[in-house]
């Protein structure tokens, strides 16, 4: 089989054209450029290049937030009237890009008719969002807007706790939440 990287004048290079991993998504972006709180841009990029592997998928915060981002999003579509994005189903890293570029990829959350692109948050830490948004999330929006083209970012986040976090099913969304 061929060869994906060589070493070579001290540096890695890619040799195999159409890799299956490599596009820069949102996720990564704040991690890549050294502004993410949850990693470094070492590890982000040995995770896009899918030499590094780091599953969290069986923390609590992460398997709460697959169960409370859909339950937000129906709520916001509620108070709107619209069905804001198709419902996506199965793993995340599988969904194919919402928009079409050789180099960056992103699945937004939700966009309104007016075009404002929605991205839902969960967290236990209100105290990250008292200026507003963390600029990591900034970032990731902003990758987002420039492919979709609008200037439009709406955040919806949802708060939780240990409580709602041991029983996600038992969170229901509302202006306080």
């Amino acid at each position: 089989s061929e060869q994906e990287f060589k070493f070579e004048d001290n540096r890695y290079i890619v040799t195999k054209k159409n890799l299956p991993y490599g596009k820069v998504s949102g996720t990564y972006m704040a991690g890549l450029l050294g502004r993410s709180k949850w990693t470094t841009p070492f590890i982000a990029t040995a995770k896009m290049l899918r030499i590094f592997d780091e599953d969290i998928g069986d923390k609590k915060e992460v398997q709460a937030g697959h169960i409370l981002e859909p339950k937000i999003l129906d709520y916001i579509g509620a108070i709107h009237g619209d069905d804001m994005f198709e419902k996506r189903e199965g793993n995340h890293e599988e969904w194919k890009s919402d928009f079409d570029d050789p180099i960056f990829s992103g699945h937004i959350d939700g966009m309104m008719p007016d075009g404002s692109i929605v991205e839902v948050k969960t967290t236990k830490n209100p105290e990250d969002w008292i200026n507003g948004p963390p600029e990591y999330y900034w970032i990731q929006a902003s990758l987002y807007a420039h492919f979709l083209k609008t200037d439009k970012i709406v955040f919806v986040v949802g708060f939780t706790d240990n409580e709602i976090l041991s029983d996600p099913d038992s969170f229901v969304p509302s202006e306080k939440t």
